[in-house]
């Protein structure tokens, strides 16, 4: 396997609050660092997988699996802020 680097830019609840980092963790997501810049949320993702493509649908999956956030694309910031 190859590890993939993107990062995946969500909208919804606050990712870096106490209780949704331990979400992220809990739903496959410990290979993420979340952050945030002018407004937008962003996970930047270290996610081992056959494919880029398949990285980036495993993460959205692990992801959405938290109430409330929808994955909005992968890219650079300036493409969402």
């Amino acid at each position: 396997m190859t590890t993939h680097r993107f990062t995946l830019f969500v909208e919804g609840p606050d990712l870096q609050d106490g209780e949704r980092i331990d979400a992220l963790y809990r739903s496959g997501c410990a290979d993420a660092l979340v952050g945030r810049s002018s407004g937008v949320q962003y996970l930047d993702f270290d996610r081992e997988a056959i494919s880029l493509e398949e990285a980036v649908f495993s993460a959205v999956a692990s992801v959405e699996k938290i109430e409330g956030v929808r994955a909005l694309g992968i890219g650079d910031l300036a493409d969402y802020g």
